[in-house]
């Protein structure tokens, strides 16, 4: 997880540096340091800090023994901080996606680095979610992570392999089942 955090701090340190999100008093003030040059610099950054070519589930590996959750659900910048803090309640660390789409792993033809005004939005979303995250994320409580599915062929495959195996075999079961008698077989 140390990798996770200097790769965040690093990360942090260039959104404090290109949006003067240290220096803003308000979301006005970081939304009119936005420009498409702006997004894409992020987009090109991150996808430096997170090139395709790493395991990145390797690297969650840790040496301490706290209770760590994982907070994982739609982007919602406005209901992120809210989340964070139930979930602190029960937990150590709380590991959560990054929401920044990598370059890297992204369908080139809308490639945010060349096209940045297709991500605007998400861009924006991201960029306040990094903002309300920051104090936790520096901390240590909140660790952010690339999710590695997206990143490792092979763990997505053998997911993707399992998942099907249980949608097939419940749905084989609903059709061994659905003879119309309703009867459900006991449980063990």
């Amino acid at each position: 997880m140390k990798f996770y955090q200097q790769k965040n701090l690093e990360f942090y340190d260039f959104l404090n540096e290109n949006f003067k999100i240290n220096k803003a008093h308000r979301w006005s003030d970081i939304s009119q340091q936005i420009t498409k040059a702006k997004i894409s610099a992020t987009y090109k950054f991150f996808s430096k800090l997170f090139p395709l070519k790493s395991d990145y589930a390797e690297n969650l590996k840790s040496e301490s023994n706290l209770f760590r959750s994982i907070h994982y659900n739609k982007l919602n910048p406005n209901k992120i901080i809210n989340e964070v803090v139930r979930y602190s309640l029960y937990s150590d660390e709380i590991i959560v996606f990054h929401p920044l789409q990598n370059p890297s792993v992204t369908n080139q033809k809308i490639n945010p680095i060349k096209n940045p005004q297709y991500w605007l939005q998400n861009f924006m979303d991201s960029l306040y979610f990094y903002i309300v995250l920051q104090k936790w994320v520096r901390s240590g409580i909140v660790k952010l992570i690339v999710n590695p599915y997206e990143y490792n062929l092979e763990l997505r495959n053998k997911f993707d392999s399992e998942a099907a195996k249980r949608v097939r075999a419940c749905l084989n079961f609903i059709n061994h089942h659905s003879n119309g008698s309703h009867e459900y077989p006991a449980l063990a």
